[in-house]
């Protein structure tokens, strides 16, 4: 068990991580390496997400369990915006068939337009966990 202190430590580190990894995307995406900038992408998301969790005292390693709690809460609830939910699965699913399909290229235009949607999540994710601790 992680004290309050600790918790709110590794939160900021998520986000942290978060950001450096969309960072990393977006060299990624000006040196036109698309399918590592897709990955990137989703797991600048995740990251995010973990922080989201670890706020909530939610915690896994596992990504299926992850985006299932977060759109149980959150979206089903309607706490936060269902096209966040569609984007965080469908950055999963490229995340997974850029990584595993053979010959699979992403294009210019899909990472860069998955890339200004994960700059919004990752704003809207972060607000939320700080409106959460005021």
């Amino acid at each position: 068990m992680i004290t309050n202190e600790e918790r709110d430590i590794l939160i900021q580190y998520r986000i942290k991580q978060s950001k450096a990894t969309r960072d990393e995307a977006k060299l990624l995406i000006d040196n036109a390496m698309y399918n590592a900038a897709m990955n990137r992408i989703y797991y600048s998301l995740f990251y995010m997400i973990l922080a989201l969790g670890l706020k909530y005292e939610f915690e896994t390693s596992k990504h299926q369990q992850l985006i299932g709690w977060f759109n149980r809460t959150f979206i089903k609830e309607n706490i936060i915006e269902r096209k966040y939910g569609k984007l965080l699965q469908e950055s999963y699913d490229f995340r997974q068939k850029g990584d595993y399909e053979p010959f699979l290229e992403f294009s210019e235009i899909e990472v860069k337009s998955k890339f200004v949607d994960s700059e919004e999540f990752i704003a809207v994710i972060e607000a939320h966990i700080q409106i959460k601790e005021n």
